[in-house]
């Protein structure tokens, strides 16, 4: 559901994103109860049922467009062309377009959460057309979910930048590499506050994650990796762009499904880089803790 949001919110599309988030609010209510009786969940049957047919009538709505894309296609074309091939054409240009808009779709999403949190920020892509088939939709939802996150939580505010020393506008990169034998990398980076192992600690001991005992010996890779544990938040307040405790722990579920790997690196009140090491595609193994 999370992931479903945030394509919607990437896409502009507020009517699913509101349905999927409300859909989120009453799960954590869910959540929250210590007994749970089968009427408890009724209200999630309905907003799923209202979710999925909304969503199947958008879907109807893109189906027709497209048709009437190729068929616009087909009355500019030569006669001597065939049916079939301008329909094959048709189709190939809408593919095509999709696919080179992943860029642009991230772009207005950088700009629109940074709206929404009065910020600024922009977004450099690069790679993305090197993307393999198997890995397009896994990279597209880490990226979405990079996006929000260094938003939010890395990038400061202007008042904050410009204290800093830095331009009011925060940097934000994602950088898909190919690695030949050893797969892919995706590189997800922000010129930010960075992350402060001590402020997740605090977060992790008031939401109950660790005791007092554990948080005292924890080194820095061990508190990282509490970012990615469901329900996790340093965020008191969770809005429909942050504070759910999800984000995280969907971009490390989806690397265990193809057996990848996560790491972060950072520097306090300069930028914060997490390091998404993929396996060569059709290759799926055990995920390497980071």
């Amino acid at each position: 559901m999370h992931s479903v949001k945030g394509e919607a919110a990437a896409l502009g599309l507020s009517s699913i994103e509101s349905r999927a988030h409300s859909f989120e609010d009453d799960l954590k209510l869910l959540r929250e109860k210590s007994d749970l009786s089968g009427n408890d969940f009724l209200p999630l049957v309905i907003k799923l049922d209202d979710l999925l047919t909304h969503l199947q009538s958008v879907g109807d709505l893109v189906s027709r467009l497209a048709r009437l894309h190729v068929a616009a296609t087909s009355s500019r074309e030569h006669e001597s062309h065939t049916d079939t091939a301008v329909i094959e054409h048709g189709a190939s240009e809408i593919v095509a377009r999709s696919e080179g808009s992943v860029t642009s779709m991230l772009q207005q999403l950088t700009a629109r959460v940074a709206n929404e949190n009065n910020k600024e920020a922009a977004l450099q892509c690069m790679g993305f057309d090197t993307v393999p088939d198997e890995y397009r939709r896994i990279v597209k939802d880490i990226a979405i979910q990079a996006v929000r996150n260094s938003i939010v939580h890395g990038i400061e505010s202007t008042t904050d930048r410009i204290g800093a020393g830095k331009p009011t506008q925060g940097q934000l990169r994602l950088i898909f590499q190919e690695l030949g034998d050893a797969g892919y990398k995706l590189i997800a980076e922000d010129d930010g506050q960075g992350l402060s192992t001590e402020k997740i600690k605090h977060a992790a001991l008031k939401m109950g994650f660790i005791t007092p005992e554990k948080a005292a010996v924890l080194d820095a890779k061990q508190v990282f990796s509490l970012l990615f544990q469901s329900g996790f938040s340093t965020v008191e307040n969770s809005t429909k762009d942050a504070g759910r405790g999800v984000g995280m722990n969907l971009m490390a579920g989806l690397m265990q499904q193809i057996g990848g790997k996560v790491s972060v690196a950072t520097v306090p009140g300069k930028f914060t880089r997490l390091t998404l090491s993929l396996p060569p595609a059709k290759r799926a193994g055990n995920t390497e803790a980071a």
